[in-house]
């Protein structure tokens, strides 16, 4: 039936084609709902748009304050060629068939990590109708996530809108899942901070969208709107530089690596410096993964570096979202290079700085030659002289009172009375000052020496845990109960931050005890355990622990059971932590509480039948309960020393460890640890 009337409109019952397999991989595949949205601005930059429109309604009142998923509804609107009436049922009915069709495919089904009901309207012009037809349709998750049909009845509506019309598409999403018991846990359906426009949250969204797509917005390519305001490059940029260097794989191929390099101003002066690597995807350029560099500079701004090469578009899925941290001898090849290259750039971005501190170092004021600080507090100290001596030239003049001057920067660190400074020394130009200020903002020197010493004693455990774990000089002789288990009751933390300083309930008891001890506090005196009393299984870790979440507190019982590191974990060790699971499940009294039960089955090494029933290899998840909340984990210590690594190396950026022997490093820091059969078979092995 045809539309031949301007203001005429009809609804057809369409059927659309769905492809199961694909939407199922497509529902969550972004590890956040931002990205989410970046899929939805990458479809309209492929439909050649010019503009693209973003509106974010949130629940809030108060438009200085952002709330975490209170966010009623989003909008994105494109001007790009739209999709006309005759091209709808092959472009936008023919559902997750693999195919991109004019910037409108699979990507689309991103719209459902943001809401639960997503409505699609187009206008295009249409040659056989000889006018402007506005298409609509609504989906909801509830229809398309039963994955066992292969079409879909859905009403279309078509308006005949006359000759003079411009074509759009866009997309509302509505309905979000911070109330949804399925998906509140679930972190890539929880709206990101980044999609913040409050000002209270320093308009998150105005800043990520400007170093998202930099390429776009400096070339002029595209415009973006963000609640009926326009993104201003120059709100964010200072400034931009091209540089292009070879790379040489392991197995001999040169690449040519393109790098933009793009200082801006970061609204919460973190000096981040994030590295994207970028792919072709469809003649845009996409960003395939992005990590962060660490090297200390003495500004407040932060720098996004975009990396393009042929290397990456060869095996784009396999450098998205990769891992460049891990122990692969390539990636560890090319993470080196990329580092040598932009310690290159920055070095020469910044010579007078660290020309500065080379000399500063060989001054007689210096004051670390001989007592080894913190790095940080090292940092502070060179951080502050510089922004000294940039206004009054001690250094290069070899003026006297650099002999008065910087002790007195040095003795107010150690004192943590770094803000005299900053009173004393009035006359500083104002943009040195605010470095100064940003950086005890960022910084907290009253606490910095404690903070640094924290996070390179936690690295040191890690280096030596690494070792431990690892080294089969040591891992063999490592046994559970003697050595294991006391390592891992003091540091927690490496399971999570929220379980920093928790304290174990119990190490090495049965079942049946642990819970008993804990009807008191935790179940109450009337809980009937009379089925677990009989349960004698030993658990070797068991935490309590209550976590602070805003107005919620989130209670959680975690089961950690170690295995020595030498041993493998198979069928035995998962039908151990199975019976676990079924003894929680069993005891009605614990599994109707509310609380969340995380097992962890955790070892250096797991077999490939063990591997082979996970249910999530990223995570670990093996199985989940049906009859409450609870969680079982096979985790390798390769997983947890690489995760503890980079958040560490986050954290302690400017700390250096010192090298200790994984022995020794028991031995000053667990003395209670008696090692000496350790040292005795290894002395023998020898």
């Amino acid at each position: 039936m045809g539309i031949n009337m301007s203001g005429s409109s009809e609804i057809v019952l369409s059927k659309m084609k769905v492809n199961a397999r694909i939407i199922q991989n497509t529902l969550a595949t972004n590890k956040d709902t931002f990205l989410a949205l970046c899929e939805l601005i990458n479809n309209s930059i492929q439909a050649s748009a010019s503009k693209i429109e973003i509106t974010i309604d949130t629940s809030v009142n108060d438009k200085e304050e952002f709330i975490e998923n209170s966010i009623n509804k989003i909008i994105i609107k494109d001007n790009g060629v739209g999709v006309s009436k005759s091209d709808l049922n092959k472009k936008l009915l023919e559902m997750a068939n693999n195919s991109k069709l004019t910037g409108r495919g699979v990507g689309r089904f991103s719209s459902f990590q943001l809401g639960k009901i997503v409505t699609f309207e187009t206008v295009a012009y249409d040659m056989k109708e000889n006018a402007f037809i506005r298409s609509s349709f609504v989906l909801s998750l509830e229809n398309i996530k039963d994955l066992t049909f292969e079409h879909l009845n859905i009403n279309v509506k078509y308006e005949n809108i006359g000759i003079n019309s411009e074509s759009y598409f866009q997309v509302t999403i509505e309905d979000g899942y911070s109330n949804d018991a399925d998906y509140k846990d679930k972190k890539q359906y929880k709206i990101s901070e980044k999609l913040s426009t409050e000002e209270k949250a320093k308009n998150n969204i105005w800043e990520n969208i400007f170093i998202h797509y930099y390429l776009y917005i400096i070339d002029k390519k595209v415009s973006f709107i963000i609640n009926n305001k326009e993104l201003d490059p120059n709100k964010y940029k200072i400034s931009s530089q091209k540089f292009d260097k070879e790379f040489i794989s392991l197995d001999g191929n040169k690449y040519n690596f393109n790098y933009e390099a793009i200082e801006y101003k970061d609204t919460k002066n973190n000096n981040n410096k994030v590295v994207s690597l970028l792919v072709d995807n469809d003649n845009i350029k996409n960003i395939a993964a992005s990590y962060e560099y660490h090297l200390s500079t003495p500004n407040v701004s932060s720098w996004v570096i975009y990396i393009y090469s042929d290397m990456f578009n060869k095996e784009k899925d396999a450098f998205r979202n990769i891992d460049i941290s891990n122990m692969d001898e390539n990636l560890t090849h090319l993470k080196d290079e990329i580092k040598k290259h932009l310690d290159t750039f920055f070095y020469e971005e910044y010579k007078d700085y660290y020309d500065f501190e080379t000399n500063l170092k060989k001054d007689n004021t210096y004051p670390y030659k001989k007592n080894t600080p913190s790095e940080s507090e090292e940092m502070v100290y060179i951080r502050f002289c510089y922004c000294i001596e940039k206004k009054f030239k001690l250094l290069e003049k070899q003026n006297k009172l650099k002999n008065i001057i910087y002790p007195l920067v040095n003795k107010c660190i150690a004192d943590g009375n770094i803000t005299i400074i900053l009173d004393k020394l009035g006359d500083l130009p104002k943009p040195q000052v605010d470095e100064l200020k940003s950086l005890l903002d960022k910084a907290d020197l009253e606490y910095i020496v404690p903070f640094a010493n924290e996070v390179a004693s936690k690295q040191l455990f890690i280096e030596n845990l690494s070792e431990l774990a690892y080294n089969k000089d040591y891992n063999e002789y490592i046994n559970e109960r003697d050595h294991l288990h006391k390592l891992i009751e003091n540091n927690l933390w490496i399971f999570g931050s929220e379980y920093n300083g928790t304290k174990i309930v119990q190490s090495d008891k049965t079942i049946s005890k642990t819970f008993e001890k804990l009807r008191k506090s935790v179940f109450g005196d009337d809980a009937d355990l009379s089925t677990i009393k009989e349960n004698k299984d030993r658990m070797d870790l068991f935490v309590w622990t209550e976590i602070d979440k805003g107005n919620t507190q989130k209670k959680e019982i975690l089961v950690i059971e170690l295995k020595r590191f030498s041993k493998e974990i198979d069928r035995k060790e998962i039908n151990q932590i199975s019976e676990y699971k079924f003894a929680i499940e069993k005891e009605q009294a614990l599994s109707k509480i509310n609380y969340s039960y995380k097992l962890i089955l955790i070892s250096s090494y797991i077999s490939e039948f063990a591997e082979s029933k996970l249910s999530d290899t990223k995570t670990g998840l093996l199985e989940t309960s049906n009859s409450c909340d609870l969680n079982v984990y096979i985790l390798r210590w390769s997983d947890i020393i690489s995760e503890n690594k980079r958040k560490l190396s986050y954290l302690g950026s400017y700390l250096k460890t010192k090298d200790m022997d994984a022995l020794e490093y028991i031995k000053n820091n667990y003395p209670d640890i008696n090692i000496k059969k350790i040292e005795s078979k290894m002395n023998l092995k020898k």
